[in-house]
């Protein structure tokens, strides 16, 4: 079975991605997003899957 990613999971994606990956001055936001494996693997799966470029063999 073949399941397509939500609006949620774009919205979702969206927020904790710019979150993870933005360089806040004396805030470490990314720090306390990491400490939850399941959000931290979710962006990675979404990322690699629709924006990371297959490379051709």
């Amino acid at each position: 079975m073949f399941f397509r990613p939500t609006e949620l999971d774009a919205l979702v994606f969206g927020h904790l991605f710019s979150l993870l990956t933005i360089q806040l001055p004396a805030v470490d936001i990314a720090a306390d997003i990491k400490e939850f494996v399941n959000l931290t693997e979710f962006c990675q799966r979404i990322e690699s899957k629709y924006f990371k470029e297959k490379e051709d063999d």
